[in-house]
């Protein structure tokens, strides 16, 4: 349990949480392929180590994020809310990881949806 006590010390701090579909499903033809969704994924670890981003941003492998077209699907939490991305892997992960990881700015050309309702302004008892 010695790696606990470190994610227990940064959970505090993380202001930005990016999860990137890894689905078991079958994948029909408008979804990524698996090989995809798990390049992604791993593209997105390693990112995040590189950038320095582990006190920032917080990262999770979802299991289905059920939006089944144009994948692998994200969605970043933040103060705005919940901002969906689509296509992201490659440049596009990259170019998403820069602009809403590291700046705090969505990447508006790659947004499928976006929920400010999904703030919660206070804490939750």
């Amino acid at each position: 349990f010695r790696w606990v006590f470190p994610l227990m010390n940064r959970l505090g701090r993380l202001s930005r949480h990016m999860f990137i579909c890894v689905s078991d499903k079958a994948p029909d033809k408008s979804c990524a392929s698996r090989e995809v969704q798990e390049a992604a994924w791993k593209q997105l670890k390693r990112r995040v180590i590189e950038l320095k981003l582990l006190n920032v941003a917080g990262r999770t492998k979802a299991s289905c994020l059920q939006v089944c077209k144009d994948g692998p699907i994200a969605v970043v939490y933040d103060h705005r809310g919940a901002t969906w991305y689509r296509n992201c892997s490659g440049a596009i992960l990259d170019e998403v990881i820069d602009s809403h990881l590291v700046n705090g700015d969505p990447c508006e050309k790659y947004v499928l949806a976006v929920n400010p309702n999904m703030v919660t302004p206070e804490p939750i008892e």
